[in-house]
């Protein structure tokens, strides 16, 4: 079923009324990311995609690929409180393994890894609250 024109208008205006800066949501295997306008307006955008929302960053550092926050919320590094975290540094991860979970308005989003290699940093701490875009954790190739 494919996104309606009526069905976006109707989330950006929830977003706006709600004053949200930044939601997304998937159906039927699209992702939709709602984010309000940095000018100061209360307009939000829309934008879709039929591939995943990337969950990385472009920005190289030191030869570090910086896997950043999706949306803005709170970061878990463990799936539950007391388990092990998915990673740490030193571990090898696999482009679509799961990284941490970012929490906002009640939903777990998954950030999973877009490319293979070595975990170098964990740039946040258990239950931190992060912006859109925050690093989160480095990998190298």
């Amino acid at each position: 079923m494919p996104i309606s024109i009526d069905s976006l208008i109707s989330s950006m205006e929830w977003a706006s009324h709600n004053k949200i800066a930044e939601y997304s949501f998937q159906l039927d295997g699209r992702r939709v990311t709602i984010v309000r306008s940095e000018a100061g307006s209360s307009a939000p955008h829309a934008s879709s995609s039929d591939e995943p929302a990337p969950a990385a960053s472009d920005a190289e550092e030191n030869g570090s690929h910086i896997i950043c926050a999706p949306l803005s919320g709170v970061c878990y590094l463990a799936k539950e409180g007391g388990a092990d975290p998915f990673v740490t540094v030193g571990d090898t991860v696999s482009k679509g393994q799961t990284l941490c979970l970012v929490e906002a308005m009640k939903l777990m989003t998954s950030v999973n890894a877009d490319r293979d290699g070595a975990v170098v940093e964990i740039c946040v701490e258990e239950g931190a609250s992060v912006e859109a875009g925050a690093p989160l954790i480095k990998v190298r190739a």
